[in-house]
């Protein structure tokens, strides 16, 4: 048989369509797959006891409840608690990636750190949190000694109404210093138009599944304003509900991809 270029394009194709209908490209790919997670720059989980820890994920302000997977002492995957009643098991593309944060040693800092370099340098050590809190009592203790307190100040990038920032505050006070700053934010905002509208302190949630009628300025609704996994929730049971019985939303903005 002469060999053609149409011969050589129907053995071509001939062999191509042999090899896909054989068993040996699905092998070669099964074993690719084990390949890539046997190679000894990827990170394991080492053996243990499975079990699940409850929290809450404190990456933003929503307080969306999570369900952490644990293989021993590691972290193997954060997911959505289904009975919260803030997020009802959703939860957003950043509460997923919290194990990240916890493990990633490019951002993440696990002991003070000291300059020794001047400011700006980016020079530091490592030191104890002996050495730290040592440090610090040593400085806080001569400015009161010395009748000057105020010369302390902080900045706070907690929620103004936490735990945390209540008692940093109460430290403050007790030190006598004034200068006990709270880093300004979103939920800020919302609390004092909450406060000038409603007389309410604190946050207020919105019953969005059983509304008739949404009418929205600006505020991304659909992006997970407040708390995102409380907003994928919501929006899932409307998208469920019959056409007839969904809420009307009217949304106002300045952009049309909204």
């Amino acid at each position: 048989m002469e060999f053609s270029r149409r011969n050589f394009i129907k053995f071509f194709a001939g062999g191509i369509g042999g090899t896909l209908l054989s068993p040996l490209p699905w092998k070669l790919i099964d074993d690719i797959a084990i390949w890539t997670q046997n190679w000894s720059w990827v990170p394991l989980p080492g053996r243990g006891k499975f079990s699940t820890v409850n929290s809450v994920c404190t990456l933003c302000s929503g307080g969306c409840g999570i369900e952490v997977r644990k293989v021993g002492n590691r972290v193997v995957k954060i997911e959505g608690r289904r009975n919260y009643p803030v997020n009802q098991g959703a939860l957003c593309p950043l509460g997923m990636a919290g194990q990240q944060i916890l493990y990633n040693e490019g951002i993440r800092w696990k002991a003070p750190m000291k300059r020794v370099g001047p400011r700006g340098s980016q020079e530091w050590e490592e030191i104890t949190w002996d050495e730290a809190l040592n440090g610090l009592a040593t400085k806080i203790r001569g400015l009161r000694n010395e009748g000057n307190p105020e010369k302390l100040a902080g900045i706070d990038g907690n929620h103004s109404g936490s735990t945390v920032a209540l008692l940093i505050k109460r430290l403050f006070d007790a030190i006598g210093s004034p200068n006990y700053l709270g880093m300004p934010r979103e939920e800020d905002t919302h609390a004092m138009a909450a406060f000038l509208m409603q007389g309410t302190n604190g946050p207020v949630a919105y019953d969005l599944e059983n509304s008739d009628f949404i009418l929205s300025f600006g505020c991304p609704l659909l992006d997970g304003w407040g708390a995102p996994g409380r907003m994928m929730s919501a929006w899932g049971q409307v998208a469920g509900d019959k056409p007839s019985t969904r809420p009307f939303h009217a949304h106002i903005d300045q952009r049309a991809s909204r």
